[in-house]
């Protein structure tokens, strides 16, 4: 159950990779096309018990890997064996999925109900939009159950803010997320998209570790204030749930600054390099960055 895999997905050419303590195996096929293999790994008798027994995965396109749909029904079909999941790395960076490819790759996260980390890479995509981005949103709720650790790469990708309210709508599920990386740098996604993901992201009951990724995505002052109301406010809500009496018990000073503290985020991350903004708006953000680390919060805010 130790095992891992790796596949690489380079047009003509395929690499997979099986590795446990005790054994490597490496089967290279230079002369098919990536889609008749994934279709090969995913009916073959003999590797579907191996499949079962994976708990990582990491995938990776190249090359636009990925534009024909036969290859991404042939990965959704491999996914459907790997019950055992409990990390995978989907990196589909510079792709063109169709929106058929798209919706079935998405729908084949369903399958995968044990994972507890997932790395999601869809960087300068060449046709991303609201539609293909809603399909991978969906796919959210259904991992939330188990989903503890989250990277989602979304950065060169002309995103609109209205697009953040779909990426939004996934997230919120995910009640047990502890970790969360999300990139929309290079995005326009403007204060209003910045507003949809503060909403959903620091409602997360479970969240302690948060990177975001917001370098040119044109933010203005507004949207440092609209930074400083929402960690401040959920600062204050933490505050409040470990006051004495919260619970109905009276757990004295010391359990309170405790429960304070194990309430709120323990790391936060943003990066802001290249968004227009005014000397007042770095000044919020420096009061902000003050006043998560008076909390015993470990910041850093880079504008």
């Amino acid at each position: 159950r130790g095992s891992t895999a790796a596949v690489t997905l380079h047009g003509a050419s395929l690499m997979h990779v099986f590795s446990s303590e005790d054994l490597v195996q490496r089967i290279l096929f230079p002369f098919c096309d990536s889609a008749t293999v994934l279709k090969l790994l995913a009916s073959c008798r003999g590797w579907r018990g191996e499949l079962q027994l994976l708990t990582k995965l990491l995938i990776r396109g190249a090359n636009q890997a990925f534009a024909e749909d036969a290859t991404s029904e042939g990965l959704s079909a491999l996914l459907s064996h790997m019950a055992s999941l409990v990390e995978l790395q989907l990196d589909l960076t510079q792709q063109e999925l169709s929106l058929a490819a798209n919706t079935c790759l998405a729908q084949s996260l369903g399958s995968l109900v044990g994972l507890k980390r997932l790395v999601f890479r869809a960087r300068a995509w060449i046709s991303l939009d609201g539609g293909k981005l809603s399909t991978w949103s969906r796919a959210l709720p259904q991992l939330a159950p188990t989903l503890e650790i989250l990277e989602i790469d979304l950065s060169v990708n002309s995103l609109p803010p209205l697009t953040m309210s779909v990426l939004a709508f996934g997230l919120e599920s995910c009640r047990k997320l502890q970790e969360l990386t999300l990139k929309v740098d290079i995005n326009p996604i403007r204060d209003n998209g910045l507003e949809c993901l503060l909403q959903a992201v620091l409602a997360l009951p479970a969240l302690r570790n948060l990177t975001m990724d917001l370098a040119a995505c044109r933010i203005s002052e507004r949207g440092c204030f609209g930074l400083e109301e929402h960690f401040l406010t959920a600062l204050e809500e933490s505050q409040a749930k470990g006051s004495p009496g919260h619970d109905g018990g009276g757990g004295g000073l010391v359990e309170s600054e405790a429960a304070k503290r194990q309430g709120f985020l323990e790391q936060v991350n943003l990066d802001l390099r290249g968004n227009p903004l005014t000397r007042r708006g770095r000044a919020v953000l420096t009061k902000l960055q003050g006043a998560l680390q008076a909390h015993g919060c470990r910041c850093s805010i880079v504008c």
